[in-house]
């Protein structure tokens, strides 16, 4: 398949498009790109290298790709990476990593809602659904099949863990634990997020453990450790529920409740100046 590029489009030549790609009206599509095959890019779309796009995406008009990151201390070196089958909506801006060897990643047959800020060095799993208008901060990790609601707002080095839920207009300040909802200001564990569970197709007996998991932890206020002791003795100790605990220790073992910002060394005591 040949590709096709708009007679107002511009390419650099140092791009790198593979075929059946599209390229739209007043697109910008900078040195370092590489595009996968059957990736169409609707009209002004800004692709500013190093970015690499997979296969059979959507990219929609005016979103930006690969911009610096808003960091006055660093000069962006890293990438921005987009799996296969991806959607991204209208006006979505997904800036570069600051690290050369990092990449800021959105994984494959993930929704992007229109105007989603990603800052640098967000990681973003396989199916997630952001929704409309959501800001992340940098380094925020959005782990496989997790949903954010419209305008939610992530702050920097929070993991969503893994088929959980954010509500609309929900502002995030720690770990999202898996399987569970998220909602409120400030944020807080609601309960199991049962949709996502069925979306998984984890048997009955998995479920239920599950749930229990989230009563020992958010209504009975256990701590990990105690929690795995009674899921062990009750026979409610599954994947899901070792997850479950192993990520709210993190959670718990970190600054802020987020177990990626650890806390800074202890600085050296300062000397006392000689009288």
């Amino acid at each position: 398949m040949a590709v096709l590029i708009a007679d107002t489009a511009w390419v650099d030549p140092r791009a790198s498009l593979d075929d059946g790609v599209e390229v739209g009206p007043f697109c910008i599509v900078g040195p370092g790109v590489r595009i996968g095959a059957g990736t169409r890019l609707a009209g002004h779309v800004c692709l500013q290298g190093p970015v690499v796009i997979g296969q059979r995406c959507s990219v929609s008009p005016f979103c930006v790709l690969g911009g610096g990151a808003r960091d006055l201390d660093r000069q962006p070196r890293g990438r921005v990476e987009v799996g296969d089958e991806t959607t991204l909506g209208e006006a979505v801006v997904i800036h570069r990593a600051r690290d050369e060897a990092a990449a800021t990643r959105v994984g494959s047959r993930t929704v992007v809602h229109p105007a989603v800020h990603l800052a640098a060095d967000c990681w973003i799993g396989d199916r997630v659904s952001l929704g409309s208008h959501c800001v992340l901060g940098a380094a925020v990790h959005v782990q496989d099949h997790a949903v954010l609601g419209p305008s939610a707002t992530i702050h920097h080095d929070v993991t969503v863990g893994t088929s959980s839920f954010v509500a609309a207009q929900a502002r995030i300040f720690h770990d999202v634990p898996p399987y569970l909802i998220v909602d409120g200001q400030p944020a807080r564990v609601r309960g199991v997020y049962g949709v996502g569970l069925k979306r998984l197709g984890l048997t009955k007996a998995a479920a239920t453990a599950i749930h229990e998991a989230y009563r020992l932890l958010y209504r009975a206020r256990l701590a990990p450790s105690q929690a795995a002791e009674v899921l062990s003795s009750h026979g409610h100790w599954t994947p899901e529920t070792a997850l479950m605990i192993g990520f709210v220790s993190a959670q718990q073992a970190g600054r802020h409740g987020r177990a990626r910002d650890q806390a800074s060394p202890p600085r050296e005591a300062e000397r006392e100046v000689p009288a």
